[in-house]
């Protein structure tokens, strides 16, 4: 047989053409392709997977399931693959992480023609506790549950994720 290596992608050809010992040719049978040697791409898909990104750190909530998206400029993308789990179809769901802390994530991707990309090993930081929230009364127009109409209050929030405090709502509600 005849191997197609060292083609760069893009269109390729390959015409054979038999002849025997009496100089008798077949017509020449031709086999056009498109050669496609490059992997597909892989990333975590940080809207999908609500990560954080506070510089190079990712954060992301424990029990949040975490979800990963591929592209390939040619035949396709086959499967997506982490932690020895392969998924088929994108994007790709795979498993949460149930423990705090920094845990390593592992995944790559395939596609239709078997070219795969390299391992791409990024580290999540894990948050197991939600964010707590304060409301401080001006003590000089408060006492106890009563405040006078016009106090100010202060809001204050804190969570484990560095600058990781993304919204502060309140409401205010009249009677019980």
């Amino acid at each position: 047989g005849v191997k197609f290596e060292g083609q760069a992608d893009g269109s390729a050809g390959l015409t054979v053409l038999a002849e025997d010992a009496l100089g008798n040719r077949s017509d020449p049978a031709t086999l056009l392709a498109v050669v496609d040697n490059a992997p597909p791409t892989s990333a975590l898909d940080t809207a999908l997977s609500h990560i954080f990104q506070s510089g190079s750190a990712l954060y992301i909530a424990a029990g949040r399931p975490i979800v990963l998206s591929a592209t390939d400029t040619g035949v396709g993308v086959a499967s997506v693959t982490a932690g020895g789990v392969t998924r088929t179809s994108l994007p790709a769901t795979f498993d949460a992480f149930t423990t705090a802390g920094p845990q390593p994530f592992t995944f790559q991707a395939a596609d239709l023609l078997g070219n795969a990309s390299a391992e791409v090993v990024q580290t999540l930081n894990v948050i197991g506790t939600a964010p707590s929230s304060t409301l401080i009364s001006d003590a000089a127009h408060s006492y106890g549950t009563y405040v006078r109409g016009g106090v100010s209050f202060t809001f204050t929030a804190t969570g484990d994720v560095p600058n990781g405090i993304e919204s502060f709502a309140w409401r205010f509600q009249q009677g019980p």
